[in-house]
């Protein structure tokens, strides 16, 4: 049994690092792809505040709903 958590979208929550990882990308390849900072990468892994729009913009670049993110997630719905 898998205890996996899926989304609306179907696919499953996973962590900015996860979803990073997973796509095969670095923290600054994911930085390019989604045209932030390295920095901001590494704030969104830590949990740290960013903004909406970076939170898109992060979204985007791994291809998936911004609430696929648990991070994004756990904030946006206050869970």
């Amino acid at each position: 049994m898998s205890n996996r958590v899926y989304g609306q979208s179907g696919q499953p929550i996973l962590t900015v690092d996860q979803w990073r990882r997973a796509r095969g990308l670095t923290w600054r390849g994911l930085a390019q792809e989604a045209g932030v900072c390295h920095e901001t990468v590494h704030r969104a892994i830590d949990n740290r505040p960013t903004s909406t729009r970076t939170r898109r913009l992060l979204a985007d670049a791994l291809g998936v709903d911004i609430l696929d993110i648990a991070e994004f997630r756990a904030s946006i719905l206050g869970e």
